[in-house]
């Protein structure tokens, strides 16, 4: 053999080499290829798997000859035909280190001997990367649908706490370090008439304060600066009492990275407090009150009837007759506000009867009788004498007509010192109608100080009053107006500031509360 035909030999054993580490290369660029795209694929294993069995023949010396078979969690995918035969080569899938199948290539017939049998060395690494390019993908495979699973059960639990969030009536924000708001609930911004992603960005104090810096002694910065819970109270112009509730989140370094805020209206929990405090105490007054009269009852009643005895047996034309009479008079007007003090002090909250308006004026108004003869202030009470019966608590309307006296009395001694003529509480009772239903009004009109227009809409707020913190709480017409309301009534006040002020209840007639 020449020299030149042994070189033409050697280059056509190294061009079939070459052209089967490229075929090699192209079955596995392409196999690859396509478990690298369908990794974001949601194509069913078993076409994919079926696709590469019928790719892998072709990175073979003999591909006509070449049968594969891959085998996944007891599924098989084969090539048409396929046959075991003993010239075979084979490479177990593993997934995180632990075999779920297996790659076989399988030769239908004997072929010449190579590296291992009829097998090339580098079809033994072909079927090894194979294998492992399988397990790889199912690796990944695996990762992405646990990664969808928690994306889709991560979006569902932040929609439920959104919503939930969004349901809770407190006010709930996320501030940064330099007070910035970073998520808020709907609460949050309802009363501003916007979205919670509106004010994200912007500080809490102007969003909520209305205030150009930093609140002094603010409860946030305090949190920042000592990593605990801060709490406070605040109080704004529209009535509102509020309670604010500051807690630290921090890093993983321990560093407090941003602080959540939650602020609820505690104007009526404060409310109930002070109308519990208020009961008890006209609880005790009410016993001592019924004390005191059970022990004036039986002397007055005494006097009574002994100055009753002379008054029988006198002679009508001596003055100590008279005399005797006014002892009589007066003992009766004692008698009568024992009994009113005693009809106050009974436990009746939850009774409910027909009553009549005039008589609970009447008796209200003899418990405060010797106070507005002391005060210099002219009554003038006119009745309707027809007025119909309501269905009510006493006790809880005298409640209310003695808050009315007791404000109309503040505003006229503040406005006259002493006796004068103008120095006047007007209380008018007539029928009337509201909603086509009969109602009985009641009027209480005082020429007293008068209300400022400027406040007049807020006198029934909790805890806003016109007088100093001495002299009341705020409650007053806050209570009425809900005793007023629980009846069925409505509670309105009308003022103009020097001149007078009026405040006028409806009540429906004969209207029962479990009957409406």
């Amino acid at each position: 053999m020449t020299t030149w035909t042994r070189e033409v030999n050697e280059c056509s054993k190294a061009e079939s080499a070459l052209s089967t580490r490229v075929e090699k290369l192209n079955c596995l660029y392409t196999i690859s290829r396509i478990l690298n795209v369908l990794t974001r694929d949601d194509k069913p294993l078993k076409d994919l798997f079926q696709e590469i069995v019928d790719l892998i023949p072709s990175g073979w010396q003999f591909p006509k000859a070449a049968y594969v078979r891959i085998v996944m969690d007891g599924q098989e995918f084969m090539t048409k035909n396929y046959q075991e035969t003993p010239w075979k080569l084979h490479s177990p899938i593993l997934v995180h280190g632990h075999p779920v199948g297996s790659v076989e290539v399988h030769y239908l017939e004997e072929k010449p001997l190579s590296d291992e049998g009829p097998f090339l060395k580098e079809e033994s690494i072909l079927i090894e990367t194979i294998a492992e390019l399988l397990g790889n993908f199912v690796e990944r495979r695996e990762t992405r649908d646990m990664l969808r699973e928690s994306e889709d059960n991560y979006r569902r639990l932040s929609q439920e706490f959104n919503v939930l969030l969004d349901a809770i009536p407190d006010n709930i924000a996320l501030l940064s370090n330099d007070l910035k708001v970073l998520w808020a609930n709907k609460s949050a911004v309802r009363r501003m008439n916007r979205e919670p992603g509106d004010i994200i960005g912007e500080h809490c104090f102007v969003l909520w304060e209305h205030c150009d810096t930093v609140c002094k002694g603010c409860p946030a910065e305090k949190c920042f600066r000592t990593g605990e819970i801060e709490s406070g109270q605040f109080s704004n112009p529209e009535g509102q009492v509020r309670e604010v509730i500051f807690f630290p989140l921090r890093d993983e370094a321990g560093r407090v990275k941003n602080v959540i805020f939650i602020s609820r209206d505690i104007a009526e929990r404060l409310k109930l407090e002070v109308e519990a405090i208020r009961s008890a105490k006209l609880a005790s007054l009410g016993e001592l009150a019924a004390g005191v009269a059970h022990e004036i009852n039986n002397p007055i009643n005494s006097i009574i009837n002994y100055a009753q005895i002379l008054v029988n047996k006198g002679d009508r034309k001596r003055k100590e007759y008279e005399f005797t009479k006014e002892i009589v008079k007066e003992g009766d007007r004692v008698a009568s506000i024992v009994r009113g003090l005693l009809a106050f002090a009974k436990d009746t909250k939850d009774l409910k009867g027909p009553v009549s308006l005039e008589h609970v004026i009447t008796s209200t108004l003899a418990l405060t009788d010797a106070q507005m003869r002391r005060d210099g202030i002219i009554l003038k009470v006119h009745a309707d004498p027809d007025l119909p019966e309501i269905v009510a608590n006493v006790q809880q309307l005298q409640q209310v007509f003695l808050n009315m006296i007791n404000n109309a009395r503040y505003a006229l001694i503040q406005k006259y010192s002493g006796v004068h003529e103008d120095k006047i509480l007007e209380i008018t009772l007539e029928g009337a109608s509201f909603n086509g239903r009969p109602h009985v009004r009641i009027a209480f009109c005082d020429h007293g100080t008068g209300i400022p227009a400027s406040i007049i809409t807020r006198v029934k707020d909790p805890f806003f009053s016109t007088k100093p913190t001495d002299k009341g709480t705020g409650l007053g017409l806050s209570i009425s107006n809900s005793i007023v309301s629980d009846h069925g009534g409505r509670l309105t006040v009308s003022s103009v500031e020097g001149e007078y002020s009026r405040v006028v209840i409806e009540l429906p007639v004969q209207l029962d509360p479990h009957h409406p």
